[in-house]
């Protein structure tokens, strides 16, 4: 069960990770929130280990761990079903198209995904324009393209 646990940690700092350079790469991190939330979360990891390591040498059952690993998780998945089911009768009360559009995603021009700068046929980086209809090449911002 130490393997079990290792490699959930690993799959964990991995995701987060990559979501942490995503974000730095599309300078969308709020500083301040960053450094909050990233003390209580060493925090909080201090405490549930110390406390998981207590119980263990107490129990010696590895089972409450599991079975708190599988709470969390269904607890996660039942949160999911209750907020997609809102979201989507209300989308269905306010007379929202419910199929998946292409058009949709990156092209709606409400800012409710997060473009990134794209450098244009003439090398010129562009933020929020619209792209419909343009071939465009996908860049991080200051990234010279060759050709």
């Amino acid at each position: 069960s130490e393997a079990v646990q290792a490699t959930v940690a690993s799959f964990v700092f991995l995701s987060s990770s990559l979501a942490t350079i995503q974000y730095f790469m599309m300078d969308q991190i709020v500083w301040h929130y960053a450094l909050w939330y990233g003390m209580v979360s060493v925090g909080a990891t201090f405490l549930g280990q110390t406390a998981c390591e207590i119980f263990i040498r107490k129990q010696r059952r590895y089972s409450f761990i599991t079975l708190s690993v599988a709470s969390v998780l269904l607890l996660s998945l039942v949160c999911l079903c209750v907020v997609g089911t809102k979201t989507v009768l209300h989308d269905y009360e306010m007379g929202k198209p419910l199929a998946f559009s292409f058009t949709r995603l990156c092209n709606s021009g409400r800012g409710s995904i997060i473009r990134p700068n794209v450098a244009m046929g003439d090398g010129v980086l562009q933020g929020e324009r619209n792209l419909r209809g343009k071939s465009a090449i996908v860049a991080p911002v200051g990234m010279k393209l060759l050709g």
